[in-house]
């Protein structure tokens, strides 16, 4: 009874409203509810994208952060005359996939390192240094170490590694280069070394790839690429193909690069061909003297005299 009363009441004491009225209002209405739910969810995605943003920004674009570029440049330019970016447009390291090559882990076995090293560094103390044959780097890992240890770990240091990575006349007489004796393989891909990227991921994963630059050239080449810039390495470490012309052709292409004063040191003098090699090369009329006191019956070492 009383909804009924209370229906009768509506019906007779509301007023009536026009039925245009009724529909102005009611799209009025659905505007206002539209427009809050556009600004609500425009203001979701603002947020959405702001957070992501946010997010994102903190995730480094790479974890390897080279001095060459961030903090040594300019004083290696001065002080070596070359540097990352003279050779390179982009840093090698950055980015550097060991899954797209295959690479399972570090691999730095090679022929070892002799005492003879320590007595040399010690002499020279260098802060530039060129490598001629690298192969997987357990040498260079051993100078660069041995440079910041003598000069410290801020210091702006170099070691340019010079190498075609592609392998020795030895390595390639090997009956089977993937499984020879004393590791010496080539990593082949299709039939091609790929034993670069090994070197590329040992020296990051030694943590010296703020000091070693790769140069992928022969020997030769790598010397002339150097003269042409003018810069002057302390030390030059040739270790590449053992045979006599090529020995030979590697000391005339680096002699002329280092300063006065300056030494080329080199392995396996005990090999004949070595032997002849420096003995050929270093005389008198090219001011270059074999250093008695470093030499020994494996490594050579050669002092450009004024």
């Amino acid at each position: 009874m009383t909804q009924v009363r209370m229906r009768l009441f509506m019906k007779n004491k509301l007023p009536k409203v026009p039925l245009i009225v009724a529909l102005f209002i009611g799209l009025l209405l659905v505007f206002i509810t539209n427009e809050y739910h556009n600004t609500s969810c425009n203001n979701a995605s603002s947020n959405l994208l702001t957070t992501s943003s946010s997010a994102m920004s903190t995730i480094p674009k790479t974890t390897l952060i080279n001095k060459d570029i961030s903090q040594c440049q300019a004083v290696r330019k001065q002080e070596f005359l070359v540097s990352m970016t003279d050779i390179h447009s982009t840093n090698p390291y950055d980015n550097f996939s060991p899954e797209s090559y295959d690479i399972k882990g570090p691999d730095l076995k090679g022929w070892g390192l002799r005492n003879a090293y320590d007595k040399i560094l010690n002499e020279v103390r260098p802060r530039f240094m060129v490598e001629v044959g690298s192969w997987k780097g357990l040498s260079a890992v051993y100078f660069a170490n041995a440079m910041r240890e003598m000069h410290g770990p801020d210091a702006c240091l170099q070691l340019i590694c010079v190498d075609t990575w592609l392998g020795t006349t030895a390595a390639w007489e090997s009956p089977d280069m993937e499984k020879p004796i004393k590791g010496n393989t080539l990593y082949l891909r299709n039939g091609y070394p790929s034993v670069y990227y090994q070197f590329l991921y040992n020296v990051i994963d030694q943590k010296v790839d703020d000091i070693i630059v790769p140069l992928p050239l022969p020997g030769v080449m790598g010397g002339i690429f150097l003269q042409k810039i003018g810069a002057k390495p302390d030390t030059v470490y040739i270790d590449g193909c053992h045979d006599k012309i090529c020995v030979i052709q590697d000391l005339e292409s680096w002699y002329p690069v280092i300063g006065v004063n300056g030494i080329i040191f080199g392995d396996d003098y005990n090999r004949s061909e070595v032997k002849e090699a420096v003995a050929h090369f270093c005389t008198p009329d090219r001011h270059c003297q074999l250093d008695q006191n470093l030499t020994d019956g494996i490594t050579f070492v050669l002092r450009k005299i004024a």
